[in-house]
């Protein structure tokens, strides 16, 4: 127990102090709608480009199951009903360009049901990548589209109640981000403070001072307004871990997609969500006056179990203070520099200063979209509230392919049935897999391979010898090894075994 607290009290303090930054200058940076538009715009390439290359390792991994499917009737037939079902949940259509092959790997000659797995496994991962993508440049051109129209609202004519609310939400709603951003960043400079001086000074702790109201009152030291004030602080301290579990590239490959959240990507953040609650909350008690927090039940129960040792004791006081060094990286934009000297960054710092040719870039691909997408933008612009419906051709709704037929029902429960064909990510590599895939390789191989011609036409010169053919020369069937010794020896019998022999 004090081993894991230890591990996850490194990764949420370093999360921590990289969140208590980056939340409160998003708010105040992104205030202004030119400066928010300007920075969508100049995130714009970047998401673009991921999701072409999203599109494009589905492209390529439907184009296997494609390949698949002309081709299945090398396959064995349990496996072809699995290949169908792969086929029914692609988009592609069947007539393809041969082109389009060419930079495909072409499936192996022998399809195993280990070879279909791993490309089940692929096609569901490239569809919730290509979904992930979409999602985001459908939700950055329609956020894109509505800040355009309020840059323009006041070249146009609109009606009063539009009036009304583009004072909203150019005056409004941005002093009311500054205000936020303020207050946080206050409170951060709260929780840095309070992480330093806890331990060598408790009554110095701007967190104990703002829980505890009454140390010396007879019906507790903590009544409702401090609990509440704690449910607070605890809610801002995992919230700025969180909130930098987005932005960490390590974990890029894993996000939340609305409505179509990939489930292992599900289960990750939830476990992000278990594993760094509790060290933050026993963290939070340990900025508490020690003769209040070590009377909690929270603390009788996980810190007898954390405090085993003084070297855990000590690092549980004193490693917190470590919290400064993600602060300073990312107040001073440490990662940025760090990513120019040797070429790569930890964590995406989205509120860098963009380039004067990025956001240029960006604002192309945005207006090109809009313009295929047809009047998206006067949608936009007719109600400053509502959101831009995402553009057709790349909807977010993937899960239907362009390829549609009548039976609607057989495709969905085909598809539901390749579902329950994936298998867990974990492969069984015992002995009897081991075994059973060679076996399946070796039976396929020799099912599927065609005789040369140079060894038919030497066949087709030989004569098999009377003892090989079971019968005379003339064809007639002979009494076998029945009559004699070594026939029967070798299990063979007057006519039922034909002359064939028995191991």
């Amino acid at each position: 127990m004090a081993m894991a607290y230890a591990y996850g009290l490194v990764l949420a303090i370093y999360l921590m102090g990289h969140g208590l930054v980056a939340i409160p200058r998003r708010l105040i940076r992104d205030a202004s709608v030119s400066a928010r538009l300007k920075r969508l715009q100049s995130h714009a390439p970047g998401i673009h480009e991921k999701l072409d290359e999203a599109i494009e390792d589905l492209h390529k991994v439907e184009t296997q199951v494609l390949q698949l499917r002309q081709r299945k009737n090398t396959i064995p037939k349990d496996l072809q009903e699995w290949v169908e079902e792969l086929y029914d949940m692609s988009s592609l259509p069947e007539s393809r360009p041969a082109a389009t092959y060419a930079s495909v790997p072409a499936p192996p000659p022998v399809v195993t049901e280990r070879y279909l797995a791993e490309l089940s496994r692929k096609v569901k991962r490239a569809r919730h990548k290509r979904a992930r993508f979409t999602g985001e440049w459908n939700h950055l051109v329609r956020q894109a589209a509505r800040f355009q129209s309020l840059i323009d609202f006041p070249s146009s004519q609109r009606p009063k109640a539009a009036s009304m609310r583009y004072h909203v939400q150019v005056h409004v709603l941005p002093t009311l981000r500054v205000v936020a951003g303020v207050f946080l960043a206050c409170a951060s400079v709260g929780l840095l403070w309070s992480e330093v001086v806890h331990e060598m000074g408790p009554k110095l702790s701007l967190v104990g001072m703002s829980v505890v109201h009454h140390p010396s009152s007879s019906r507790g030291q903590i009544g409702f307004a401090g609990q509440m004030i704690s449910a607070a602080w605890l809610l801002y301290m995992c919230a700025a871990a969180l909130y930098s579990v987005t932005e960490v590239k390590v974990w890029g490959n894993r996000a939340l997609v609305r409505r179509q959240t990939y489930a292992e990507s599900a289960c990750w953040y939830s476990l992000q969500v278990a594993k760094l609650t509790v060290p933050l909350s026993f963290n939070f008690i340990t900025m508490i006056d020690p003769t209040i927090s070590e009377g909690t039940t929270f603390y009788s129960f996980l810190g007898r179990l954390i405090n085993l040792t003084p070297v855990i004791g000590n690092f549980s006081a004193y490693f917190p203070i470590v919290v400064l060094i993600p602060v300073v990286a990312t107040l001073f934009n440490l990662y940025g520099k760090v990513k120019n000297v040797i070429g790569f960054g930890v964590i995406e710092d989205e509120h860098d200063e963009p380039g004067a040719g990025t956001w240029r870039e960006g604002r192309i691909l945005i207006e090109r979209e809009l313009q295929a997408d047809g009047s998206q933008l006067n949608l936009a612009s007719s109600s400053l509230l509502s959101s831009a419906e995402p553009s057709p051709r790349h909807s977010a709704d993937l899960n239907r392919p362009r390829r549609m037929n009548n039976n609607n029902n057989n495709r969905a429960s085909a598809a539901r049935r390749a579902a329950a064909r994936m298998p867990e990510e974990d492969e069984d590599t015992s002995e009897r897999a081991f075994f059973q895939d060679v076996g399946q390789r070796m039976r396929n191989t020799f099912d599927t391979v065609e005789t040369p011609a140079w060894l038919r036409e030497i066949g087709e010169g030989i004569k098999k010898p009377r003892w090989m053919s079971g019968g005379n020369d003339d064809g007639a069937p002979s009494s076998g090894y029945g009559g004699n010794f070594f026939g029967k020896l070798f299990g063979g019998s007057s006519s039922s075994d034909n002359g064939n022999i028995r191991l």
